[in-house]
């Protein structure tokens, strides 16, 4: 069937109607956790989608469009582009194609890398909770959970302290922890450092004695802290689309789901 649909000989409405069924049985497959393989399905979806496309793209040879579709499928999902150059130009040595291989296979795992966190491969492995590291630098924080490496024994603020308080007790030579959670009745309402304290603080606040950490934070408050997960990888807060900058997350609070 692969074969036939690389050298044409499969009519148009024929090709589309094995990419849709072949589409819907592998997605139900998947789905379902069924046994069923990886690399034929794609090789089927990705000559089905150049044998239709091939008849609006351009060029003088419709049968480069299948071949170059199905390496462009096969490197994305999979995330091994140079495998899947290297097996469509093993297929026919055709040295003119190895260009439009190139081109679409990189251009379609730079687009993949971007939209999938994980490959189709390794996803059922990272939801079992084992992190598959995909990136050519990987951040040391990854190698290790939240559980890992967080504080237990927190130290709070209240928001009704004074900042003066505040800096002589905790900030002060008996300074035990780099960033402190500030509560408001048992409830968290931001994290606080001696960097970011000292935007809050004025020659004005400082000399009102009745001005409270709380009192501070409202003037600045910008939004809900983002929390990190005991069981998720401890680099992923500061990661993570609610954490906007890294200044926001270099101290992320913990909470169970």
């Amino acid at each position: 069937m692969i074969g036939d649909l690389l050298h044409q000989h499969i009519a148009i409405q024929v090709a589309l109607a094995i990419l849709a069924v072949k589409a819907i049985i592998w997605v139900v497959a998947l789905a379902l956790g069924t046994s069923g393989g990886v690399l034929a399905p794609l090789l089927m979806l990705g000559a089905g989608l150049g044998t239709v496309l091939g008849v609006i793209l351009p060029g003088h040879d419709a049968a480069l469009w299948p071949l170059v579709c199905m390496a462009a499928t096969l490197g994305a999902t999979l995330g091994a582009p140079l495998t899947a150059i290297v097996f469509a130009f093993g297929l026919t040595q055709d040295a003119n194609a190895l260009l439009p291989l190139l081109a679409a296979t990189l251009v379609a795992h730079s687009f993949a890398t971007v939209v999938m966190k994980r490959s189709i491969m390794t996803e059922k492995i990272a939801r079992r909770g084992y992190h598959i590291y995909r990136e050519y630098g990987v951040d040391p924080l990854e190698r290790h959970h939240v559980d890992e490496v967080m504080t237990r024994d927190v130290q709070t603020i209240d928001t009704a302290t004074p900042l003066s308080e505040v800096l002589a007790k905790h900030f002060g030579p008996q300074q035990t922890h780099r960033a402190y959670p500030v509560l408001r009745d048992g409830v968290l309402v931001g994290m606080r450092d001696r960097a970011s304290l000292g935007t809050l603080i004025t020659a004005s606040t400082v000399q009102e004695a009745g001005v409270s950490i709380g009192d501070a934070l409202q003037r600045q408050q910008s939004g809900a802290p983002a929390f990190a997960v005991p069981g998720e990888p401890a680099g992923w807060p500061r990661r993570a689309s609610r954490c906007m900058s890294w200044s926001a997350c270099r101290w992320s609070p913990a909470r169970s789901r």
